[in-house]
């Protein structure tokens, strides 16, 4: 019997693909920065499929996570 639920990443990429809409009606400048919040959003699956969560969900949180280390990054490199 094949898999009958999608994984993680198969749900992700469906989340990327409507997401990707947007693109059509953005500018260039913003499609650089979209473009880096979907690697951003992608970079956890391993860890949101573990953890049972949605894909948007975890998505989301995904791209969140990442974003705050970025802020820290630069934060705690301005303090230095």
């Amino acid at each position: 019997m094949g898999r009958s639920t999608p994984t993680v990443r198969q749900s992700t990429n469906s989340i990327v693909e409507k997401y990707a809409r947007m693109k059509t009606c953005m500018r260039s400048t913003d499609i650089e920065i979209f473009e880096e919040l979907i690697r951003m959003g992608r970079k956890h699956s391993p860890e949101v499929s573990e953890a049972g969560l949605d894909a948007e969900t975890g998505f989301t949180l995904s791209a969140l996570l990442e974003i705050l280390k970025l802020i820290r990054s630069v934060s705690e490199r301005d303090h230095d």
